[in-house]
């Protein structure tokens, strides 16, 4: 448990934190945070026991935004956490959380268990469709015409081949 505070308050320190330090933390603070919360997976109460739930999310779905390449593991924490009705009750509750950045595998599970442990809360939304990367589908594709086309399973940085070259004709 210790390990796990540990772990989780150097996260949450970099919520707050310069971009640079952000950028050359996240992943090393997502990996102690994931190591420790996959070992205590079979101890709920250690679990709940953690106080800044609310940081923990707001860590979580920021590096989940930031690093789209990671999802898996992501989906790993996710899901533990998920089991937790504390830890559910704290995401729903935070109202600069929503499911935007998360991987859209488990998208629909999470509103599922924000709407199971609060039955009058109307369920997260994914954020508004402006957040949505320039580099998405355009007008003229449609979206999932193409696996390598979704800007959540590729780098930013990685160009699509072949996409707009019937436009540019």
């Amino acid at each position: 448990l210790d390990r796990l505070n540990k772990a989780l308050r150097e996260a949450t320190k970099l919520n707050d934190d310069t971009h640079a330090h952000w950028e050359n933390r996240c992943e090393g603070a997502f990996s102690s945070f994931r190591v420790t919360v996959v070992h205590l997976r079979r101890e709920q109460e250690a679990l709940d026991s953690v106080e800044d739930k609310a940081g923990a999310w707001r860590f979580i779905v920021k590096f989940c935004r930031a690093r789209p390449f990671l999802h898996d593991r992501c989906n790993e924490v996710l899901r533990i956490l998920m089991k937790s009705d504390l830890w559910m009750k704290a995401f729903a509750d935070d109202p600069e959380l929503t499911l935007d950045g998360l991987p859209p595998s488990i998208i629909d599970e999470m509103n599922k268990r924000v709407r199971e442990v609060d039955p009058e809360h109307p369920g997260k939304d994914q954020g508004d469709s402006a957040s949505q990367p320039p580099d998405g589908p355009g007008p003229s594709g449609a979206a999932g015409s193409s696996p390598s086309a979704s800007p959540a399973l590729r780098p930013a940085n990685m160009a699509v081949v072949g996409e707009g070259r019937a436009n540019a004709e």
